[in-house]
């Protein structure tokens, strides 16, 4: 085998593949010609992860222009307790600015936000 080859993981094919190029970020070989499967059930949760990544950011960037209070920064009450907020939780994530300020007990009892 020479230097600038790599051997593929584990379950990939068995012969060797150009490296650097031929590894993503995630350290699996890329095999030119294969198309990678995807199942519905891996497709609906990178489409729920996206939709929580678009929720998130937006809420930075409303803290960052100041539509939303700074956490860190100014005392804003839980909404459930009363102690100091945290963060924001999201019940739905398709309504990215529709928020509640709570701490972070609070926000692990509510638990995960409508899929």
């Amino acid at each position: 085998m020479s230097e600038n080859r790599v051997r593929p993981v584990v379950g990939e094919r068995s012969h060797d593949v150009p490296c650097p190029q031929a590894v993503s970020w995630q350290g699996r070989v890329l095999l030119p010609g294969i198309k990678q499967v995807r199942t519905p059930s891996v497709r609906r949760k990178q489409k729920t992860l996206l939709g929580a990544n678009r929720a998130h950011k937006a809420v930075q960037y409303a803290v960052k222009i100041g539509k939303l209070p700074n956490l860190k920064v100014e005392f804003v009450k839980c909404s459930d307790c009363d102690k100091r907020a945290t963060r924001y939780d999201h019940r739905d994530y398709s309504k990215p600015l529709d928020v509640v300020p709570v701490c972070h007990g609070c926000n692990l009892l509510r638990g995960a936000a409508g899929r």
